[in-house]
């Protein structure tokens, strides 16, 4: 079983000394972190331990707690999301996944949040592509090995199911992604962790980018949101375009399969169908 040690060791690769407070921080009840999102919403805070993100995750609550965000967000001033550097190893063309983790690997990450457009509104159909290092600090360069991406629901909701990425040297834990909505603008940032000491020397890290940890168990396994602003021009993703790339193609046809009946249905697949080609 991995174990909290586990979780300091395994993000202190290169032989550096980390600071023992910090997972002992996120693992107190009293714990807060400045929310991630800088449309400046709070949602329900929730205290205890998980015993296993297999069985008792957090996850049900935090998205529960998601359809509230909606709502905050109407007539707020939300900040456009901080871009980041990409960084050497993005590939195109990853697998359409929410789950990266591979078995062994650890401390798990279990993430969830929004994708709005700087009018607070939810995006629906936003891409987001996700790519991180190994719980050892390598990437698969030549592979998909934790890369994936992804596509927000009609509430401009998300959930990715990872590990923990491991450090190496010059940079600390950190995901990288590319979000995109129907403005075809393309937003490149990193996502990062609190408390961790070697915050402090990677020139890349900004406290913007922080997730907002919801819960860790006493094996490092982690629940915590992460909420995206976008420029977005608003406007609703045309009928059959479900992955809100503005065309009707296989992709949204692949799409209807992989859901079928739950949550898509023959209406749908016909309006696949009837509004092939290019929106209008």
């Amino acid at each position: 079983m991995r174990t909290t040690e586990h979780y300091r060791s395994h993000v202190s690769r290169g032989g550096a000394t980390r600071g023992l407070d910090a997972i002992d921080n996120l693992l107190s009840p009293s714990h807060t972190t400045p929310h991630s999102s800088e449309c400046g919403v709070v949602l329900p805070a929730t205290h205890g331990r998980m015993t296993s993100p297999r069985r008792t995750s957090m996850i049900p609550h935090l998205l529960a707690a998601l359809v509230l965000v909606g709502t905050a967000f109407a007539g707020d001033d939300c900040v456009l999301t901080r871009p980041d550097v990409e960084g050497p190893y993005w590939l195109d063309g990853s697998p359409e996944r929410s789950d990266l983790r591979i078995e062994g690997d650890g401390p798990l990450l279990d993430l969830v949040g929004t994708v709005v457009g700087d009018d607070c509104l939810p995006v629906s159909g936003a891409w987001i592509d996700i790519w991180h290092a190994d719980d050892e600090g390598d990437y698969d360069k030549g592979g998909w090995s934790y890369r994936g991406h992804l596509f927000t629901d009609a509430q401009g909701e998300w959930h990715l199911q990872t590990v923990v990425p491991g450090m190496y040297p010059g940079r600390t834990s950190h995901i990288h992604a590319k979000v995109r909505g129907g403005s075809g603008i393309t937003l490149t940032t990193q996502l990062y962790f609190p408390d961790l000491p070697e915050n402090e020397t990677d020139a890349f890290y900004h406290p913007d980018l922080e997730v907002l940890v919801r819960d860790v168990d006493v094996d490092g396994n982690m629940a915590a949101e992460f909420h995206f602003v976008i420029e977005d021009d608003g406007v609703e993703p045309c009928d059959g375009d479900i992955n809100g790339d503005s065309r009707v193609n296989v992709d949204d046809l692949l799409a209807i399969i992989a859901g079928w009946n739950d949550p898509y249905t023959v209406d749908d697949l016909l309006t696949v169908i009837a509004s092939w080609g290019e929106c209008d």
